[in-house]
């Protein structure tokens, strides 16, 4: 039984990881973007809900949730009951995020594992070697 060995091109290798990288991070811009946006537009719910149920909704009870250590921090609970044909705002959908192929924490891990093999003088990268970040491939 003979061994294979197998080599890659370090000149292949290093524009693929880029190319992840480069789409990574542009997934978790779009992601993020994305993201702030259903937060001002749960924010803008959040108010306009708290005002339609004020104006529509009658108190039922309120429970003051003081802290025997603090009186500055006082909070309330407060339960309303607000009538069926009441208006209320629809609350914004959540997006659906695009999953990257490379997460953020491992980033930088491609990054500096594109910096060593930029620095190599080898023209080749192993098969063992080529193995442990092929996974971001």
């Amino acid at each position: 039984m003979k061994n294979i060995h197998v080599k890659v091109a370090v000149a292949k290798v290093i524009p693929m990881l880029e190319a992840k990288v480069t789409q990574a991070k542009k997934v978790h811009a779009e992601n993020e973007k994305l993201r702030r946006a259903w937060t001002a537009a749960t924010e803008k719910w959040t108010t306009a809900l708290g005002k339609a149920v004020i104006k529509a909704g009658t108190i039922d009870s309120v429970h003051e949730n003081g802290r025997w250590w603090s009186r500055n921090d006082r909070t309330f609970d407060v339960r309303f009951t607000v009538p069926q044909e009441a208006t209320l705002p629809e609350r914004p959908a959540e997006p659906e995020y695009e999953e990257a192929s490379i997460s953020f924490a491992d980033i930088a891990d491609v990054e500096n594992i594109i910096r060593v093999l930029k620095l190599t003088d080898e023209e080749y990268v192993n098969a063992s070697i080529f193995k442990k970040f092929s996974q971001f491939l």
